[in-house]
């Protein structure tokens, strides 16, 4: 009996490990399952028509119909079930009423090492995808964008788009949304442009994601941001100018001026930097000056109340002994005299009691005064 349960479990679990694979196999195939990556969407149609989105994107939930096209991407977390969570795997229905959208997309990507307009991108592929992704870069090569002096650049500009509204780039426009995203990202880089003054100027502009001169366009409030979400269904999120060229000889001179300047820059900074370390050493100076000032004025202060004190103990061990106020007086006499001339100021060598007389107290030295 116990080894006919064993034998049930075994083909449970047998049942259960090959069901797994199953469903993973039919879901890489759209049939009944479909597994969408992190990051990405796809869309689920009944016939021809959008049923349902489904999407693996972090921190984003979808508010509003699928059907009708008014469904947008907006912050909070999407409810999902263990196997959406654990494999990304979404059940879509059962084939042919239900299934996943194929969709073709013009793929365009950035070459970095490419050198002339010509090379700066790998060129538009045509591709049959059934994803799409939440967010994606584009590359967009700009000819002849003018300056406020007419000069004319070549520009490379990447963007970065999120997806806001899925409907609108799928369906609307068939996945050739990148033209309509062109002609806004063209108009709205002339409108910046153009208030350069100068090729010198342009150079001299930052061109990156983050303070570029086209990092106004990436406001979520901004009118084109508005504009572009509204009409294409996309939000702009980075955008930057990593190449240009234009006439040689003009970029040539400008970037000789541009160097000129700089140096010059460098040179005064320098210069600044030197006299900044002179004012600093002459600070130090001084201030090493004032604290050996004050050290020597407090040692002379410590020295005179301990000179000081051993003139009291020295009148009051006197006055204890002596007794006689007039011999005391002559004594307490005797030690101020010898305490004036063994001062830190004397240069005496030997100190003499009245006019004639031997020396009374030896000080040092052979000199006698």
């Amino acid at each position: 009996m116990k080894e006919h349960w064993i034998e049930i479990a075994i083909y449970v679990l047998g049942t259960m490990v090959l069901s797994a694979f199953l469903v993973y196999a039919l879901g890489k195939l759209d049939i009944l399952w479909t597994i969408v990556e992190s990051g990405n969407m796809g869309f689920v149609v009944r016939g021809k028509s959008l049923f349902r989105i489904i999407h693996d994107v972090r921190g984003k939930k979808l508010a509003g119909n699928a059907v009708n096209g008014t469904s947008k991407f907006i912050d909070g977390e999407e409810k999902r079930t263990w196997l959406q969570k654990k494999f990304g795997l979404y059940w879509i229905g059962f084939p042919p009423a239900s299934g996943i959208h194929p969709f073709k997309i013009k793929k365009e990507s950035e070459n970095p090492e490419g050198h002339g307009v010509e090379n700066w991108t790998t060129g538009v592929k045509e591709a049959t995808v059934t994803s799409l992704l939440h967010t994606f870069p584009r590359p967009f090569i700009l000819r002849d964008v003018e300056l406020k002096n007419r000069t004319r650049v070549n520009l490379l500009v990447v963007a970065t788009f999120e997806v806001i509204c899925p409907y609108i780039p799928v369906f609307k426009y068939k996945g050739d949304f990148f033209i309509r995203a062109s002609s806004r990202i063209r108009s709205a880089t002339d409108d910046i442009v153009k208030e350069i003054e100068d090729i010198t100027a342009f150079i001299a502009a930052p061109k990156g994601e983050e303070g570029g001169i086209l990092e106004g366009l990436k406001n979520p409030t901004s009118a084109f941001n508005l504009e572009l979400v509204a009409n294409v269904g996309i939000r702009l999120v980075g955008i930057s100018i990593p190449q240009f060229d234009g006439d040689d000889a003009i970029l040539a001179a400008a970037n000789e001026e541009s160097l000129a300047i700089l140096r010059g820059k460098a040179t005064v900074a320098t210069a600044n930097a030197n006299r900044e370390s002179a004012l600093i050493a002459s600070r130090t100076k001084a201030q090493q000056v004032l604290i050996e000032t004050r050290a020597n004025a407090a040692s002379v202060v410590a020295l005179g109340r301990a000179r000081g004190h051993q003139i009291r103990e020295t009148v009051a061990a006197m006055a204890s002994t002596l007794g006689s106020k007039d011999v005391v007086a002559e004594g307490v006499t005797a030690v101020l005299e010898m305490e004036a001339a063994t001062g830190p100021n004397s240069k005496l060598t030997t100190l003499v009691k009245g006019g004639g007389a031997k020396p009374v107290v030896p000080i040092g030295g052979g000199k006698i005064v």
